[in-house]
């Protein structure tokens, strides 16, 4: 959540979780300058929400029921 994913050991949580296991990225923008891109279809297991951390875990949890 609200990363650039620039920042190693970190991101390489990206890469070295199997490929089958679903990625979100939480952000305000994705982060294909840093080599992870969440919004191509060469990667259907990552998934970008964009938006605000506060606001999307808000929005998650009443999606939730929380």
């Amino acid at each position: 959540m609200g990363t650039a994913l620039a920042v190693s050991p970190f991101n390489s949580i990206v890469t070295s979780i199997d490929k089958k296991c679903p990625k979100i990225l939480i952000n305000m923008e994705n982060t294909k300058a840093h080599g992870y891109d969440f919004e191509s279809d060469l990667y259907p297991e990552r998934f970008l929400w964009k938006g605000k951390c506060d606001e999307v875990v808000e929005e998650i949890s009443e999606y939730c029921g929380f």
